[in-house]
């Protein structure tokens, strides 16, 4: 049971430790790889805005406002930002595409110099429209571009890679001034996102090696401290099973000497009380005057009591010893039980109270002691009598053919018993007190140490005030 116990608890802090791990882990890796993915492109985005600037700002674009013709292509002035915008592109490394363009009065953008190279990238020898560079006057798509219009005030890039035809890009915008500072057209440029996204791709996958990597450590250290908390707490269990069965040995034995000290006193008791008894009833004989005759029945009740508690203390010593054994033989309880009844017929007339006796016809035969037993039901009636004041004692038998059990009731209707009382009721020396009325409170103790020598039970139901009623259960075999 302990090491089952054991393996629970160790079990449960293993598999807590590892979510407990993992959910670690798993929110770390994620806030970090979205703030460094953000920081990466916040840098490329600086990077490409920045380029757009260099190049809106070192390009001769004089003369771009009168480019509105698509045969305007062959003037001197669509070459000369042609050929300049394809020179920067050249020497500018990642850069693949640089274009002009500007806004139509109808609110929509149309392109003035795109700078890309025309080429047969298919080999069908023919320039086919996707292959073609955009005609002056050409509209410009900017639904997926949010942030070119927003470059009229300055320089600035996509918050969002954009994928088209051609690829996916990081596009960032410049606004170009004429000589009197009039934005007369932006700069765009386009650089393949393939470079941001290797940086994630590395990002995420050094994210999660690291991760693994962090989770097997964990574990590792999480083994290793449950295999030392799991060695010290057998050793722990180990000393406390040790140290309990040291401490169950020394109180057996102190229990022993206690028992064999309460036999020997109660010994030594028994016989010069006995003594004393016999003397004062010799006393006790012949004439003698009144105030003589009620100091002897005086010492002869106090003779009595003291007779009868020695006899209660040995009894008691003996029925909790594990070397206490029954003689068993068939009983009639009927018989038994109508016998001790009959014992208090005059004590309960005395008192005004009705004994009553209730029999089945059909009552097996109980294997047990019969004088134990005795004692046990002359107990329950005393008692039922000493504490019901008026009113009535009703003893009873019933047998139950399922569970094989003989059943022995004693009924009041006494002052019955409080709940706080009822958790001590069977410990020795419990009592309560009824004017007129003395014991040792051993009865209870004695009867229920009886009743489970022979394998059953001594129970009690009672409420204050409404009287109580003992039931002494045995098995018939």
């Amino acid at each position: 049971m302990a090491k089952t116990w054991r393996l629970h608890i160790v079990l449960k802090f293993v598999l807590t430790y590892v979510f407990l791990v993992i959910i670690v882990t798993f929110v770390f890796a994620y806030t970090f790889y979205i703030r460094f993915s953000d920081h990466i492109f916040t840098e490329v985005r600086d990077e490409v805005s920045t380029s757009a600037k260099t190049i809106a700002g070192r390009v001769d674009f004089s003369g771009m406002e009168t480019l509105k013709d698509p045969a305007q292509k062959n003037s001197e002035i669509y070459k000369r930002i042609f050929n300049d915008l394809n020179l920067i592109a050249e020497s500018t490394p990642d850069l693949t595409y640089v274009y002009t363009v500007r806004p139509r009065a109808d609110g929509t953008w149309e392109f003035v110099v795109d700078a890309s190279q025309e080429e047969d990238t298919n080999g069908n020898g023919v320039i086919d429209p996707s292959e073609a560079s955009a005609a002056i006057g050409e509209t410009y798509d900017v639904s997926c571009c949010q942030e070119l219009p927003k470059s009229v005030n300055g320089p600035t890039a996509d918050k969002k890679i954009t994928s088209d035809f051609w690829g996916s890009w990081i596009s960032g915008y410049a606004p170009i001034y004429d000589e009197k500072g009039t934005v007369i057209g932006i700069v765009g440029v386009d650089f393949p996102a393939s470079r941001f996204l290797l940086q994630n791709a590395l990002l995420r996958d050094r994210l999660i090696t690291s991760s693994v990597f962090t989770l097997l450590l964990s574990l590792l250290f999480g083994m290793i401290g449950v295999t030392i908390y799991s060695r010290e707490a057998r050793q722990i269990q180990e000393a406390l099973e040790i140290r309990n069965e040291d401490l169950e040995r020394e109180v057996r034995r102190r229990m022993e000497e206690r028992k064999r000290f309460i036999a020997m006193m109660v010994h030594e008791l028994r016989s010069p009380l006995t003594s004393l008894k016999y003397d004062i009833e010799l006393l006790s004989g012949g004439r003698k005057s009144k105030q003589d005759k009620e100091l002897l029945e005086m010492m002869a009740v106090s003779t009595e009591r003291l007779v009868h508690m020695v006899s209660e203390l040995l009894d008691l010593s003996l029925f909790t010893s594990d070397e206490f054994t029954i003689d068993k033989t068939p009983t009639d309880i009927k018989k038994l039980v109508s016998g001790v009844v009959k014992e208090f017929a005059s004590e309960a007339a005395a008192k005004d109270l009705e004994l009553k006796v209730k029999f089945i016809t059909q009552l097996p035969k109980v294997n047990c002691d019969q004088q134990r037993m005795q004692e046990v039901v002359r107990n329950l009636i005393s008692n039922a009598i000493k504490y019901t004041e008026k009113g009535k004692v009703d003893v009873s038998t019933d047998y139950n053919k399922e569970k094989k059990l003989v059943r022995i009731e004693v009924k009041d209707s006494g002052k019955g018993i409080a709940a706080t009382d009822m958790k001590k009721l069977f410990q020795p020396f419990a009592r309560f007190e009824v004017k007129g009325e003395v014991g040792t409170g051993l009865g209870l103790a004695i009867a229920k140490s009886i009743v489970e020598k022979h394998g059953g039970k001594l129970t009690v139901e009672s409420k204050k005030g409404k009287g109580s009623a003992f039931r002494v259960e045995l098995p018939i075999k």
